[in-house]
């Protein structure tokens, strides 16, 4: 369990640490080229045109994923992945208590979105009385890819990518989109499959209230996760014989592949970047049973939340390439839709300049050597609350800041 050096805080002070995390600046991780050309592939009039109204020319892919309570992101989410090529989401909404619906209503009149509510706690517990051994996420995930297997030459989708709403995939050092990067590398392979780069906190106790997600954390893992993987299928490989056609018992394990392999790529032509976030945005998933059923989870939460902040070295490559570009696509809601007064704040801070909590840091950019010593008596602070406080009293199903 990573954690960091610290010297035991009195009664009333929390910050005295030693500074041996990020003692210097960390190395600048090498960045993605920009992506000033990737809006030329959208109509300039209206970049978020409709599938009907797009050339079928330009490869294209769809993202199959289960959400919940993500309204906060989701437009900076579908953004982002629009630059790289999708051009369908079918979200399986498993019971939101915010304004998720609100937030997706006008991706879903564009056809962007396929929006379907779930209620997962209750297919749990009727697949437990019946003594089924069908896991409802994988219902729908193998749902979502046999319609688009059955609908691709009228949906004009190429390639299947099973992610989550924390997950950010994107061209390392390419100066192209990802379908284009799959459609001239890996055209006729049946899958390929994708390591990711875990990012931290990077120094956030509370969700920031100004700018993108990729802008606010940008302090990652030192190396990829090999495990679990992630798959993006390709609905017209080469070999007809190796189509996939089903997932396993897990979105990270695949079924009936009949001789077909899997391309690995270890951030060679592709990064995948999963946010951890902020501590409250972690403990508002555990509030909403988010990990019900995932034993590692609820085991011991707190182990499983130190073991994914990771903020070993600096790594902005996503903002830098990309969130000029998702501000043009936000703008466009913010000044063209007539939206409810929740979206509006929502799209309103996004679009805002991302402002750093350190006032000695405002002004600089994320990532400076201020955010970094902050970061330092951060991580000392959450270290001593959670580890020695709230471990003997998580019952209660809280944090204590």
């Amino acid at each position: 369990m990573y954690m960091p050096h610290c010297i035991p805080p009195p009664l009333s002070i929390l910050s005295f640490c030693l500074f041996s995390f990020f003692s210097e600046k960390p190395p600048l991780a090498t960045s993605s080229s920009s992506s000033s050309s990737s809006l030329q592939l959208l109509s300039s009039a209206d970049p978020w045109a409709t599938v009907a109204e797009r050339s079928f020319k330009e490869p294209s892919i769809a993202i199959c994923a289960l959400i919940r309570n993500e309204s906060g992101d989701l437009d900076e989410w579908i953004a982002f992945h629009w630059l790289q090529g999708v051009r369908k989401f079918f979200l399986y909404d498993d019971q939101s208590t915010d304004n998720t619906p609100e937030v997706l209503d006008r991706y879903i009149q564009r056809g962007i979105v396929k929006y379907r509510a779930i209620n997962g706690t209750a297919e749990s517990a009727e697949r437990k009385r019946n003594g089924t051994d069908v896991n409802f996420q994988m219902k729908y995930l193998n749902q979502c890819l046999e319609e688009a297997l059955t609908t691709r030459e009228e949906s004009g989708i190429d390639w299947v990518l099973f992610s989550d709403a924390d997950e950010y995939l994107y061209p390392n050092g390419l100066n192209i989109t990802v379908a284009q990067a799959l459609d001239s590398l890996y055209r006729g392979q049946p899958c390929i499959t994708f390591f990711r780069v875990d990012f931290g906190t990077s120094g956030h106790i509370d969700r920031p209230q100004h700018g993108l997600l990729i802008e606010n954390y940008v302090h990652a893992a030192h190396g990829i996760r090999v495990e679990p993987k992630k798959y993006i299928i390709n609905l017209r490989p080469a070999n007809a014989t190796e189509a996939v056609s089903r997932l396993g018992k897990n979105p990270h394990t695949i079924d009936d592949v009949q001789g077909a392999y899997c391309i690995e790529d270890r951030i060679v032509n592709f990064k995948m970047n999963q946010y951890l976030r902020s501590l409250k945005d972690y403990d508002k998933k555990l509030r909403s049973d988010f990990f019900s059923g995932t034993q590692k989870y609820t085991k011991d939460p707190l182990q499983q939340f130190w073991a994914r902040e990771l903020n070993q070295v600096l790594d902005d490559s996503a903002a830098r390439g990309y969130a000029q570009d998702v501000r043009t696509l936000l703008n466009y809601w913010s000044t063209t839709e007539d939206l409810g007064n929740n979206v509006v704040s929502i799209l309103q801070r996004r679009l805002d300049i991302s402002t750093d909590e350190d006032p000695s840091a405002k002004g600089g950019d994320r990532g400076t050597d201020s955010s970094a010593v902050r970061l330092d008596g951060y991580l000392c602070q959450v270290s001593y609350n959670l580890s020695i406080h709230t471990r003997k009293r998580y019952r209660k199903s809280t944090f204590h800041y």
